[in-house]
């Protein structure tokens, strides 16, 4: 069996700010790589679609609501022997 990992390598990953208020704590990060791999042929592309920020929420820590956002890009692929 195949286990995915929920997130990407760290090292790919930049903190770009911690908030805190008193009711929730915001951690925002943004993706390092300046291009993907395709997940059916693994070939690189850099040829951005789009952005989209992903929001996820966890359970509170101490009390305190915890809410991490995400940048991340859409890429197109040019390579046309992928039925992907």
């Amino acid at each position: 069996m195949s286990i995915k990992p929920l997130f990407a390598d760290p090292n790919l990953l930049h903190l770009e700010r911690v908030s805190s208020e008193p009711d929730r704590i915001t951690i925002i990060v943004k993706t390092k790589s300046k291009q993907a791999l395709c997940p059916q042929c693994h070939s690189p592309s850099a040829y951005l679609h789009s952005r989209y920020v992903r929001r996820i929420a966890d359970l509170p820590w101490l009390g305190v609501a915890v809410r991490m956002k995400v940048h991340a890009r859409r890429v197109y692929w040019r390579n046309e022997e992928c039925p992907q």
